[in-house]
């Protein structure tokens, strides 16, 4: 009897994406973790979980719907209710069309945007994103089998053109993944931008998948969502989350905007992979957008004060460079100015001053050389946390001159 070929443990998709170049990132976020359970006090300013309760109304709207009886199994694609306060939310903020059967509702936007890699992308294809990117970014991709094309955007003011998309074209380029404001650096693609990526996606007849989610954190003026666009263009997709809008990161509800060919395929793998979400939380979030919680603004107005003193904090220090946010919680900080290493820096800056940012590496090989701070504290707590940072940039300054 021959023996058996050696079979692979597992599969090669599953092994591309645990081979993750930002693990050593992460692994510096579970030792800030180690140290508070060691009895550190450690300033944790690594992950975007807000520091504000979810405002009681949402709470208060789950728990009656919880002594109502919602407990049962939920619709697939949303309850009814919460599909039609999704789409006349996306109404109102993007001045075009959404009908609730453009609506899948879905365990928190991660859950959304790895349904949609694999509804749109397989083996062979080409996702391009922008790079710094969000972090989960390569494993949805990686999960589908499909391969990513990161984009450095430094010298475009971080942000993906419809220039550097067009010449990153090929034969097997399949979907634009647009984040925008983005995660890490805040950064909003103009509107103009973004209507040049819409007509090259029109014309390549590439799907073009919007991550929206801190759209309404926005610190000034109103934002250009892609679902304006969606009637010239039927490959559009916009993903939208509760989590930092309302505060609810642990409630894990999020969702897309699709044209209703991708509904179909995307229930169909809600059905396979999920199930639907708990119609008590659903029913709290279509209270919170339909009569949005006075919290939810004072917590935009809140993440914009705390950049400002970011910004200030860190302004005229040598070597770094604070990336000016528009949008969102966090604010990545460009150290090559002194060549840095921003996992180094970070591991330093934990070490020496229990202070716990991400390694810019985590967001992609343009941001290697820098650091993301979320604005998650409160702003006397920044302002400590910055100067901290300057401390290690000026002894890191001191040793590079000395040696």
């Amino acid at each position: 009897m021959h023996d058996t070929p050696s079979r692979p443990r597992f599969p090669a998709r599953i092994e591309r994406l645990t081979a993750d170049p930002a693990s050593q990132a992460w692994a510096l976020h579970g030792k800030a973790i180690a140290m508070q359970l060691a009895g550190r006090e450690v300033c944790m300013l690594s992950v975007g979980d807000p520091d504000f309760d979810t405002p009681p109304s949402i709470g208060e709207a789950a728990w009656r719907a919880l002594r109502a009886g919602r407990t049962h199994y939920p619709a697939i694609a949303g309850d009814t209710a919460l599909r039609g306060a999704i789409a006349a939310h996306h109404r109102e903020l993007s001045g075009s069309d959404c009908d609730p059967g453009q609506v899948q509702v879905f365990a928190g936007a991660q859950n959304a945007l790895f349904m949609l890699m694999q509804a749109l992308a397989g083996e062979g294809d080409e996702v391009i994103i922008a790079d710094p990117y969000y972090a989960t970014y390569p494993g949805v991709i990686a999960a589908c089998g499909a391969r990513m094309r990161a984009l450095d955007t430094r010298d475009s003011g971080w942000h993906l053109t419809a220039a550097g998309i067009a010449a990153a074209l090929t034969p097997a380029t399949r979907v634009v993944l647009l984040n925008s404001p983005s995660n890490p650096c805040g950064v909003i693609t103009p509107a103009e931008e973004v209507e040049r990526i819409v007509e090259l996606c029109r014309r390549q007849q590439l799907w073009l998948v919007a991550d929206e989610v801190y759209g309404e954190l926005m610190f000034e003026g109103g934002f250009h969502s892609v679902w304006r666009h969606h009637a010239e263009h039927d490959r559009i997709v916009v993903i939208g989350s509760a989590s930092k809008r309302f505060a609810m990161t642990g409630w894990r509800l999020g969702w897309c905007l699709a044209p209703p060919d991708l509904i179909v395929r995307l229930k169909a793998l809600a059905t396979a992979g999920l199930f639907g979400t708990p119609p008590f939380l659903q029913d709290a979030l279509a209270e919170a957008l339909t009569a949005p919680p006075a919290e939810a603004e004072a917590m935009r107005r809140e993440y914009a004060e705390r950049a400002r003193t970011v910004l200030a904090a860190l302004d005229h220090c040598p070597g770094l460079q604070p990336i000016v946010p528009s949008a969102g919680m966090f604010v990545s900080i460009d150290l090559s100015g002194h060549a840095l290493d921003g996992t180094a820096f970070a591991e330093a800056l934990l070490a020496d001053e229990a202070v716990a940012l991400m390694p810019g590496i985590a967001f992609g090989e343009s941001l290697r050389q820098g650091l993301r701070l979320s604005l998650v504290a409160p702003r006397p707590r920044l302002a400590e946390a910055c100067a901290a940072i300057r401390r290690v940039a000026s002894r890191w300054a001191t040793a590079a001159a000395e040696a």
